[in-house]
């Protein structure tokens, strides 16, 4: 007869205080084999039928290379100078009259109108006032055509790339670096200190000055601002902003400025701030003579918030521990991990501490205590109350800002607390990207995958997380636990005896070994575990279900069922109390 063999998982949790435009399902589109923003000046003339240009126009900042590919007049190749095709212009015969069928004849699918040459696609000849544009609905491809007298001529026909003016950056993942090293951008004008280690770093494009908010080596925010006035609507056509499928825009209050916005310049004054959210875009609007005239635009990366910083791992403190301080069960924190360089690290607060008070103010749970954390002030000090081997002791904590992989981790952990594991893992990714050794963020991307039962990718954080960081408890216990559900007791046994050996009074090291001596019929081990378990947590109704299993397998019904009736109190006084 089997017994419950399920393990529990650790309960330690960090605690704090606390892309680019989405594109159309359209795709680009290629013209003979070459394709706008990917196609390089060395392919296009390694290419039998483009070759050498016929002729080069220099038209700052892009150079025009002039072909005759019929049956086209012109074919014109727009290069950056950064040696890319930015775009392609063919240029029909008068012959050419009919839209429907050039668009047919390239495959470009059908043509809806538009307000202005969208993003990318304004890198060339403009339209004319006499001249509408249409783009593709299927296709990166937009059409200049002459509307006079009733009549229509196709002016020409552009194969574009979406992210020309943005060049490649997508804020949130683009690096300094990368930007640096492209040829489209290279060195900024100039960079000047933002808030904390943000700095701003300026670029001028052809018909805008370009302003990227930096930190941690990241692009986070890109803004946008026109040369000479233009017009917020044709703007937002021109980029599509107008497009957003889901949620309108709207105009919020440049008072309370959203945390994705806090890094950046501030808005100028006078302006509106119409948000675009579909599109993680925002632009700053300011009325001048019935007109409203596009200050700045700016895409963003979703920063999370960055309030106060404690940094520490805790748990709910067994009722052993806290009869050393003649306390109740449920009341105050222990810590089980103290994070280096941290607020706490600072106070001299150390693992096994029970935190107890703050200014005075008790708690009785996690999540109040830690709700206290996130109301504190940067920069703030305050008193904490701390139980230390039987003695109780007050130290100072000054509180300090989060650093932005802080923050991640932060919103990561959150959004793990509240059950939504896929939202939370992106968080845990940003964080070990800004911080490839951050062993928290490892461990918590663990155990999101744990719980989505990904027992490889679970082990693999759980090993990077120990990697870094060797005296965490989580790691190892949690490892145990994918071990043990992916076939391999033996390596659970290990990690369970680590986790004994950094923390003798963790009553799960205890309880999750004796899963593994009554695995393998080693009985007499599992009862000492389970009641070593339940020595050190009386309230562990797991053991007391465990240890009944052993008795029972054993013939000792009597004390099973005295482990079983143990585990219904327990069990029923928890849900008393909820």
């Amino acid at each position: 007869m089997r017994y419950t063999s399920s393990l529990l998982l650790s309960c330690g949790v960090l605690l704090t205080s606390g892309g680019a435009a989405a594109e159309e399902s359209r795709g680009t589109a290629a013209f003979h084999g070459v394709k706008p923003g990917v196609t390089t000046v060395k392919q296009l003339q390694e290419n039998p039928v483009w070759g050498r240009p016929k002729k080069t126009e220099r038209h700052f900042p892009n150079v025009h290379w002039l072909y005759r590919i019929k049956p086209w007049q012109t074919v014109v190749a727009i290069v950056d100078e950064g040696e890319i095709v930015q775009a392609i212009d063919l240029i029909p015969p008068v012959s050419f009259d009919h839209l429907e069928k050039i668009a047919t004849g390239l495959g470009v699918g059908p043509f809806q109108r538009v307000g202005a040459l969208p993003l990318g696609a304004d890198c060339g000849t403009r339209p004319t006032s006499d001249s509408v544009v249409l783009v593709s609905k299927i296709s990166y491809v937009a059409a200049i055509v002459n509307e006079t007298d009733g009549q229509q001529h196709v002016e020409r026909i552009r194969f574009y790339h979406p992210e020309t003016l943005l060049s490649g950056i997508t804020p949130g993942k683009t690096t300094l670096q990368e930007v640096r090293l492209s040829k489209r951008w290279g060195a900024s004008l100039k960079s000047t200190p933002l808030i904390g280690k943000a700095s701003a770093f300026e670029f001028l494009r052809p018909r805008w000055k370009v302003t990227l908010t930096v930190e941690e080596d990241i692009v986070w925010t890109i803004d946008v601002i026109p040369f000479e006035p233009t017009d917020a609507d044709h703007l937002a056509a021109k980029v599509n902003l107008g497009m957003s499928r889901n949620s309108p825009p709207s105009a919020i209050d440049s008072k309370t400025i959203p945390p994705w916005l806090r890094l950046a310049p501030s808005p100028p004054p006078n302006t509106t701030v119409v948000e675009y959210p579909d599109r993680m875009a925002v632009m700053f609007v300011a009325e001048r003579d019935d007109e409203r005239i596009a200050e700045r635009l700016r895409f963003y990366a979703d920063v999370p918030e960055r309030p106060s910083y404690l940094g520490i791992h805790m748990r709910l403190p067994s009722p052993v521990l806290l009869a050393q301080f003649n306390r109740s069960p449920d009341f105050g924190v222990e810590v089980t991990y103290v994070a280096p360089g941290s607020a706490a690290s600072a106070a001299a607060i150390s693992r096994g501490d029970v935190l107890f008070r703050i200014d005075g103010r008790e708690f009785t749970s996690a999540s109040q205590f830690s709700s206290l954390i996130r109301g504190m002030p940067l920069g703030s000090t305050h008193r904490f109350t701390i139980g230390r081997k039987g003695k109780l002791l007050t130290t100072a904590v000054t509180f300090t800002p989060v650093t932005l992989s802080q923050a991640f981790l932060t919103r990561g952990m959150d959004t793990k607390l509240r059950g939504d594991l896929l939202q939370a893992i992106p968080d845990f990714d940003q964080c070990l990207r800004l911080a490839p050794e951050n062993a928290s963020a490892y461990e918590m991307r663990g155990d999101c995958r744990l719980q989505m039962q990904d027992l490889e990718g679970a082990i693999d954080d759980f090993t990077q997380a120990i990697r870094y960081d060797k005296n965490m408890i989580g790691p190892y216990i949690n490892r145990a636990v994918a071990h043990l559900r992916n076939g391999n007791p033996a390596a659970s046994m290990n990690d369970c005896n680590e986790t004994i050996r950094l923390d003798p009074s963790f009553a799960l090291g205890y309880m999750n070994r004796g899963v593994i001596h009554g695995e393998w019929k080693e009985y007499d081990l599992a009862l000492k575990d389970y009641s070593q378990a339940i020595t050190l947590d009386p309230a562990l109704i797991l053991a007391y279900r465990n240890r009944a299993g052993v008795h029972r397998v054993l013939g000792n019904e009597e004390l099973a069922d005295a482990d079983l009736r143990q585990a219904d109190e327990l069990e029923a006084a928890a849900q008393k109390g909820k």
